[in-house]
């Protein structure tokens, strides 16, 4: 019993932390709009709610794709390149210059 238990719990444990690193980018089916954020709730009925992570603002969409991303192309969605940063723009890979360190994760 104790180990079943235990493996239950082990279980539940890797799963959460393969969780907490999860980024996704949820695209508008309407707008084509496409936002990013690093947890999404389905809604009853079909929708998603979340919180957009470029302008820390709840979302809610009727009608979207949600795409799990990697932290890199998560990054470059809310980032953009260097001169872009401020005003909260897409990531468009114009210059090598530009190329960070997008590995690591939060």
């Amino acid at each position: 019993m104790k180990k079943t238990l235990l493996l239950v719990v082990g279980v539940s444990f890797l799963f959460l932390m393969a969780q907490g690193c999860s980024h996704y980018k949820v695209t508008d089916a309407q707008s084509g709009k496409a936002y990013y954020t690093k947890d999404v709730d389905r809604l009853w009925g079909g929708g998603v709610k979340f919180e957009d992570e470029a302008t820390e603002r709840e979302v809610r969409l009727d009608s979207s794709r949600v795409d799990q991303i990697s932290k890199k192309e998560f990054d470059q969605g809310i980032y953009g390149t260097k001169d872009s940063r401020q005003y909260g723009e897409k990531w468009e890979d114009t210059d090598n210059s530009e190329k960070q360190d997008w590995d690591k994760c939060d």
